[in-house]
């Protein structure tokens, strides 16, 4: 559910800040009006950086025997971290977890800009606050099970594979904490 939780939460914003067409799963902070709606975003009001080839998501790593479509975002499975105690004499942990995620980008500087936006996203300025929904898809996905906070975000580019031409290497990391 995690997984599936983070690459919802990316969609609906990369949805939101038009990197990418289609309608939010559930109701977000528009950053074009600030107002709290479901957002659409037609293919032609995705940003003209992504030349024509808007952002899309995918839950795996591609295997390395061809080139990625560009402007692929891959997700992986999250690494969970040492769980800790958070209350005495009660069975409350909480449990760190460490997304990975890569992007195949057109340009440097499309990757710049969407990379900015989920920085952004994941301080907090842009479409929700700064916590992941984490959404029962096993039983019902209109259900928010609880809200993972997210600790860190970082992001890089990957300089041992800058190449001229083809995508552009750029590795992400969220850092969550789920309280069970």
């Amino acid at each position: 559910m995690i997984q599936e939780s983070v690459a919802d939460d990316l969609a609906n914003t990369l949805i939101a800040c038009r990197w990418m067409a289609g309608t939010t799963t559930r109701a977000v902070k528009n950053p074009a009006n600030n107002l709290v709606e479901v957002v659409t975003t037609a293919p032609s009001a995705v940003y003209p950086l992504t030349a024509g080839s808007p952002v899309r998501i995918i839950d795996e790593f591609p295997d390395g025997s061809s080139t990625p479509v560009e402007n692929t975002m891959a997700v992986s499975m999250p690494l969970p971290g040492d769980g800790e105690g958070i209350e005495m004499g009660s069975n409350f942990t909480e449990q760190p977890y460490l997304v990975s995620i890569g992007f195949y980008a057109s340009t440097d500087a499309l990757a710049s800009a969407v990379l900015s936006d989920l920085k952004d996203r994941y301080e907090g300025r842009l479409v929700w606050g700064e916590a992941i929904p984490l959404i029962n898809y096993l039983d019902d996905p209109d259900v928010i099970v609880s809200w993972m906070d997210v600790e860190t975000f970082r992001y890089a580019a990957d300089s041992e594979t800058v190449a001229p031409d083809g995508p552009r290497l750029y590795f992400a990391e969220v850092g969550i904490v789920d309280f069970a």
